[in-house]
């Protein structure tokens, strides 16, 4: 295989660096911008002179735009992402300036009437320039209603900011000792962390072992206390939100909107609140039977548990119970153990698996980059081997298509699977360079990066995966694949920018490849048999068990598969209450956001009310 026309990125950049980089692309975007208004008449404007140029000079500094913002979302270094925050804001004030450019907006503006005929995305690229003029408030009649509306979007930014770094500092952690921990597998505690406080042994649960204390500790009070802490891991954001909401209703309003809701929602399939609410409403009633059944089942169930230990039942199911009853429901009806079925799962097997089965879907060919100064199929001539990652546990693979496909290169895909101060709480795909046509006619290659917060595995103890883990692999593979492979001449169309409506879509179709008995069959790989060491590990533990096969069996397989829609109407009412909820906020009218404010929480709080009392 030939050396990838194009290095990876690199990461080697300085709080200072960060900043000035992007001072400098700032002044590369304006000075295009000036050129244009300098050079063009308005009666002879076309895509051509005036699109045109400035779609080029945005794809030559994307490379470095967005690398250096992608920093904030997992450096190891907190300078850096507040660099990197800094020089998101830099960019975002810098739009919004050039959405308020009367002169530039008047040359788009007449493209626009022209009606040139042009192919399908340089006419999207002419729209989106133009609504970016008038959503940013450039048609407001009074200069005193622009700087009003400039100053809320400069405020918007730095609240939504504020808001993501908050969420990456934040760290779920409860203390706990056995007592309450009752009805938790010794080998499930035996990953936790522990302390002794006091003469008492205690652990901390957190991100990656809550659930599983909701799964398995017998005692409801432990429940809700781990399911409370979960669910306000971050109550410092209620105060930037409830100002967020505030200005994003105003903002809208002062376009002429009803409210940010149908602001955000005009281009996209839905277009208005009312579709999204009725399209709610019916989901709930065609759901709500089907939820009545499975609750009452589930209530029945916790009713047995709880007086079979000598408790009183209340009579209610409450979200802090589904973890627990769900797992026995999948034990005694479906004879799913998912602890067992975890042993199958181990991460870096099931990651070479989940490769090697999007290889030959796709006709890719994932390369690891692992002596990144040695024959490794990417020349870095004098590059220190350290820049090409942001962390030693990170790793990067050069993406090529397959010989049937042609055999030419693709982009990067980096990996960072374990957790660290810094990143995001929640799984997610962070793009670090978009593709696109650069203003030679070369191609500029993609590189994007899948970040989760698995427990990072040693010689001895695999990290095991539970089957939902290995559905969000797959999901997150779905996005960085989009990125991969996507094909835009322009960089702020590529890979996941696609529209909301489309961009979830090829990272929901590879999670059917989780539930595809094949495919299970090859990803499925009990742990003791990848070395030595993981069978001394499972053996010890064992206490003299007999050890499994080394591949799921047909049974086991369908057992899985069987259990695909347990309980699922309740799983998809309580997404509707989420979605609800947002579209109840953003419904907001401006300055009645308090009262709507309590009233959108005490809507959620019914729902989920409702959903435990069903």
């Amino acid at each position: 295989m030939s050396h990838p026309p194009e290095p990876p990125p690199l990461f080697g950049a300085t709080p200072s660096s960060i900043t000035e980089c992007a001072r400098q692309l700032i002044q590369r975007l304006r000075q295009t911008q000036r050129q244009i208004i300098d050079t063009v008449l308005p009666e002879d404007a076309t895509f051509s002179n005036v699109l045109l140029p400035l779609a080029q000079a945005e794809n030559a500094v994307s490379a470095d735009k967005w690398l250096i913002t992608s920093y904030r979302n997992f450096s190891p270094d907190a300078a850096l992402q507040d660099a990197a925050n800094v020089a998101a804001t830099m960019f975002e004030d810098f739009e919004l300036e050039t959405s308020l450019n009367n002169d530039l907006f008047n040359l788009i503006n007449t493209v626009l009437r022209i009606g040139e005929q042009l192919d399908c995305e340089s006419r999207r690229y002419l729209e989106k320039k133009y609504k970016g003029h008038i959503r940013n408030g450039l048609l407001l009649s009074e200069d005193s209603s622009r700087q009003h509306f400039q100053a809320m979007q400069s405020r918007i930014a730095v609240l939504e900011a504020e808001y993501k770094k908050n969420l990456a500092d934040s760290r779920l952690e409860v203390w706990l000792n056995r007592q309450d921990l009752r009805g938790v597998p010794d080998e499930v505690l035996s990953r936790f962390k522990s302390d002794t406080i006091g003469d008492e042994q205690r652990f901390r649960c957190d991100s990656r072992t809550i659930l599983q204390v909701m799964m398995f500790a017998t005692n409801a009070d432990t429940r809700r206390l781990c399911y409370m802490a979960s669910e306000n891991t971050c109550r410092g954001n209620e105060v930037v939100f409830k100002e967020l909401i505030l200005l994003r209703a105003e903002s809208a309003r002062l376009l002429g909107y009803t409210s940010h809701a149908a602001l955000r929602l005009e281009d996209r399939m839905a277009k208005t609140p009312d579709v999204v609410n009725n399209f709610l409403t019916n989901l709930v009633s065609m759901l709500s039977e089907t939820a009545n059944a499975e609750v009452e089942n589930l209530k029945a169930m916790k009713k047995n548990d709880v007086e079979s230990r000598g408790e009183s039942f209340d009579g209610n199911y409450y979200f802090w119970d589904h973890a627990f009853y769900n797992r026995l429901m999948m034990e005694r009806e479906y004879e799913l153990d998912q602890q067992q079925l975890a042993e199958y799962f181990p991460l870096l097997s099931t990651i070479e698996s989940m490769l090697e089965i999007n290889q030959h879907l796709f006709g890719l060919v994932f390369t690891e980059i692992t002596k990144p100064n040695q024959d490794s199929g990417v020349t870095l001539g004098y590059y220190k081997s350290a820049e090409i990652l942001w962390h030693d546990d990170v790793r990067v693979f050069s993406v090529w298509n397959d010989k049937q496909e042609g055999g030419d290169f693709v982009g990067y895909l980096y990996l960072d699977l374990y957790d660290r101060k810094g990143k995001p709480p929640n799984a997610c795909n962070v793009p670090i360079r978009p593709g696109c046509i650069l203003p030679d006619g070369s191609r500029q290659y993609p590189a994007t990066a899948l970040l989760f917060d698995f427990e990072k595995p040693s010689v001895t103890n695999p990290t095991l995966l539970q089957h939902r883990d290995v559905i969000l692999l797959f999901h997150e593979l779905g996005h960085g694949i989009h990125e991969l492979v996507a094909q835009t001449k322009f960089a702020c169309f590529h890979g996941t920018a696609s529209p909301v409506d489309f961009a979830e879509m090829p990272s929901q179709v590879l999670e059917n490849w989780c539930w595809t008995p094949s495919q299970l069959k090859r990803l499925g790989r009990h742990y003791s048999y990848l070395s030595a060491d993981h069978l001394q590990t499972w053996s010890e533990a064992a206490n003299g068990k007999p050890r499994p096969t080394e591949r799921l069996s047909d049974s086991e397989i369908a057992n899985l598969t069987r259990s695909k829609h347990c309980n699922s109407a309740l799983l998809y009412l309580r997404q509707t209450a989420i979605v609800g909820t947002g579209c109840q906020v953003e419904s907001a009218a401006p300055r009645s956001s308090p009262p709507g404010w309590r009233r959108s929480r005490e809507w959620r709080l019914g729902l989920g009310t409702w959903l435990c009392q069903l």
